[in-house]
């Protein structure tokens, strides 16, 4: 009986927005609710700027199959000891500008409030302002140089058809080193910290190796430069701010603190509450419908023409049986 229902069709044809879903019901559904998670994950207010101004083309700027791949690689079963698990959290934290930087630090407690950047001591500190902070760019200079040897030791496994420079791999993965670019320097920098490879890069590689080596190289930068990062740039610029805040006689239980004082009165408080709330409310709203709107737009393409997301940048193929086992399928159905 399990073997004859197994095979046995449905009574009824399902249809999303009057387009008849004949085929692969279970993976249809799947995809739907893969879909809503991403689509809220899209909405994130540290990625929305890359998708908020973007048309379906936007899988031609990102190499997106690097980003998840290093992602997946240290995480879930591969994340079995404390280093990969230190590694996973502060590669999330730098890809959603949760670092604790002086402005993050500042929304939870009152006392960071006059701290300068530890590094300059001259500006705020951001995650913008840390990429192109002059207390730290020797820092970046040492890690994109750390970097640079990795790649080149990793790219003599393999046979390129010339050899290439470390002039020319300097201009092709930090764009900012060209003469004619040097305004990318902070693009750059928060691109390679948030574990994005742009097309832009991945095409110089392939002109300087192949296509099956710059998409290797890709997977290769995202971790030597985030590994650099860690050990060059924020260890020693987490020491500093140790200096800073000792200097700033800011003790361990004053840093326990994670509730910012008001100073404004109980009325005020309670209008600037309301206030506050209904904006929430609004946003919420409006994100909602954003939300639901551009999911409809990505089934509606995947069920039109097969392709995904534009942060997946691939495309589902759908595999027909052979004939061998549309025989099979008959034959048990016929039993």
């Amino acid at each position: 009986m399990i073997r004859l229902t197994r095979y046995f069709p449905l009574l009824f044809l399902p249809v999303w927005h009057s387009i008849e879903i004949d085929r692969r019901v279970r993976q249809f559904c799947r995809i739907v609710s893969e879909s809503l998670e991403e689509v809220t994950w899209s909405l994130n207010s540290n990625w929305k700027d890359y998708f908020d101004n973007q048309t379906h083309d936007i899988s031609t700027e990102w190499n997106w199959t690097a980003h998840w791949h290093y992602l997946n690689n240290i995480n879930k079963s591969r994340c079995d000891n404390f280093d990969t698990n230190n590694t996973l959290i502060n590669f999330i934290k730098s890809s959603n500008n949760l670092l604790p930087t002086v402005d993050n630090l500042r929304k939870r407690n009152d006392i960071y409030d006059d701290v300068p950047c530890p590094a300059c001591r001259d500006h705020e500190e951001t995650l913008n302002h840390l990429v192109i902070c002059t207390g730290l760019e020797q820092a970046f200079l040492t890690a994109e140089k750390e970097t640079i040897d990795k790649i080149r030791k990793y790219l003599k496994r393999f046979k390129c058809k010339k050899s290439v420079t470390i002039n020319e791999l300097y201009i092709s993965i930090f764009e900012y080193r060209d003469p004619a670019f040097p305004e990318l320097k902070q693009r750059n920098r928060q691109e390679l910290l948030r574990g994005l490879i742009s097309h832009t890069i991945v095409k110089k590689l392939r002109k300087l190796t192949s296509k099956r080596i710059a998409s290797l190289l890709s997977l290769k930068i995202i971790k030597y430069f985030h590994e650099a990062f860690r050990k060059h740039v924020w260890k020693p610029r987490c020491k500093m701010m140790n200096e800073l805040e000792e200097s700033l006689h800011i003790t361990h239980q004053d840093k326990c603190k994670t509730s910012r004082t008001h100073k404004e009165d109980a009325e005020t408080q309670r209008d600037h509450y309301r206030h506050t709330l209904t904006a929430f409310r609004e946003q919420k709203a409006s994100k909602y419908n954003e939300g639901l709107r551009r999911c409809k737009d990505h089934l509606y393409r995947l069920v039109t023409t097969g392709l995904l997301p534009p942060w997946k940048s691939r495309k589902i193929t759908v595999q027909h049986k052979n004939n061998n086992n549309n025989n099979n399928n008959k034959k048990n159905y016929d039993k």
